[in-house]
């Protein structure tokens, strides 16, 4: 969806808007996959503008720096599959990575930056993120998205 050309006629509808993100996390186990299942709110429609998280790379033989967890994205609103095939997290979630040696000053656990995701998720949707993965131990993912909440034909909520 073409979100500049969608904005006239939210203004028009003067449809009241906030920010507001989703997340969550999940474990995966080794070898196997897991489902961070985010619900959007009955009362509005969400407009996704960006995402962000983290994931750890941690092996039996110890943290080795490399992802070996990828996801695939759905909207079951709308029956919009987002990331089909699936997609290394290491491209998504930069640069996402925490280490597990706890080493001080490490420069993968400072910085997140928020990678661009236009998608307008509607009320009741799911946000259905399947993550993959390949290692030989279990890691942790946390996803956040970032944007837009839109009240569905209300004005102002708050007041």
């Amino acid at each position: 969806m073409d979100f500049q050309n969608m904005l006239p006629e939210l203004e028009e509808k003067k449809l009241w808007m906030d920010y507001f993100n989703y997340s969550g996390s999940k474990v995966v186990p080794a070898g196997d996959s897991a489902t961070i299942e985010l619900g959007v709110s009955a009362s509005h429609d969400f407009e996704c503008l960006t995402i962000t998280g983290t994931y750890t790379t941690d092996e039996i033989a110890g943290d080795d720096g490399v992802c070996k967890l990828a996801a695939t994205l759905v909207d079951n609103g709308s029956n919009t599959i987002l990331w089909k095939n699936p997609v290394n997290l290491a491209l998504i979630l930069s640069p996402g990575r925490v280490r597990s040696s706890g080493i001080a000053g490490d420069p993968s656990n400072q910085l997140f930056w928020p990678q661009t995701m236009e998608h307008l998720f509607e009320a009741t949707s799911l946000i259905l993120v399947e993550i993959f993965n390949s290692g030989d131990k279990d890691n942790t993912v946390f996803m956040n998205f970032e944007g837009n909440k839109h009240y569905l034909n209300k004005l102002n909520p708050n007041k």
